[in-house]
């Protein structure tokens, strides 16, 4: 499934791709889809396999097959702003490593991609994949319902799952096969860091304050390994704020998307090729951002 938004015709529009967490669908980055309704973009967020409208992953499922669903889901050559959040975050990763060329931009919202934990926090690893056993274990066993228990805990915190309305946990607990098949995609792997070096997209990597800490190391080993990053971490966010704070979220985003968004026009749009100073849209991301603790090495 995708959601295009409107344009003005006579606009020169760019193509956003928002990829969803796990046990979430596209429907999660429908505030998103909303603020950018009348700005000059082609709105696209695809359920991917196992989600809401998404394909049913068959036996030999991999993460590959996500990127192939992502690029499905948009022209052939098609350049674009690539976000996602937690498991989404992790496919987007990958969409941009194997097609570097198209990204316009790069916006991760603490992706979940535990290899590149693997290869350089040892101790931080074995926690979350300790932690997040107790989920892969209830799958194992046909046990969803405390598979559903253990991740939402996990990531919400405690009784976060028992809270939930009885339609939510029902949701959450269909999900839980295809969370199982995604656990090898993102813990199978020791990921070399330097793979990262050659991602020099604009990228804006966003992190909660009250996440985990496995989350909030990851997003740091990312941001030190990719060159053209910046980190915000949000006070008194936590890892799915995406879904539950969207209004404290998507501001950051649209600013992003708005101050690369003049420099990343198609050339024949743009009327010099002379090098320009920084826009105001520009100056205002560099503002805000600098009000809320961006991280640098």
């Amino acid at each position: 499934m995708k959601t295009i938004n409107s344009l003005t015709m006579f606009e020169p529009q760019q193509t956003v791709v928002c990829l969803h967490a796990s046990a979430s669908t596209s429907h999660q980055w429908h505030p998103l889809s909303q603020c950018l309704a009348n700005k000059p973009y082609r709105f696209v967020a695809p359920d991917l396999y196992g989600y809401g409208q998404g394909p049913s992953p068959n036996g030999t499922f991999s993460m590959d097959d996500e990127v192939q669903l992502v690029l499905d889901n948009l022209y052939d050559d098609e350049s674009f702003h690539l976000i996602g959040h937690s498991y989404g975050g992790s496919v987007a990763l990958r969409v941009a490593q194997c097609v570097p060329e198209r990204i316009l931009s790069l916006t991760l919202f603490e992706p979940v991609s535990f290899g590149y934990l693997k290869a350089n926090d040892m101790v931080t690893f074995t926690a979350v994949k300790k932690a997040l056993g107790k989920t892969a274990k209830s799958v194992d066993r046909g046990d969803f319902v405390a598979a559903a228990s253990h991740f939402i805990n996990y990531w919400s915190g405690a009784q976060a799952f028992e809270q939930m309305p009885s339609s939510l946990q029902k949701m959450i607990v269909n999900c839980m096969p295809k969370v199982g098949l995604e656990r090898q995609g993102l813990f199978g792997d020791c990921v070399d860091v330097m793979e990262l070096a050659a991602l020099a997209m604009p990228t804006l990597l966003l992190s909660g304050r009250q996440s985990t800490k496995a989350a909030q190391v990851l997003v740091g080993i990312l941001h030190r390994a990719l060159p053209s990053s910046d980190l915000i971490r949000v006070a008194r966010l936590g890892h799915m704020a995406p879904v539950t704070n969207p209004d404290v979220v998507n501001p950051y985003i649209v600013d992003f998307l708005e101050s690369i968004s003049e420099v990343k026009r198609p050339l024949a749009m743009i009327p010099s090729i002379k090098p320009k100073p920084p826009s105001s849209k520009q100056a205002t991301f560099v503002q805000r951002a600098a009000t809320h603790l961006v991280q640098r090495p």
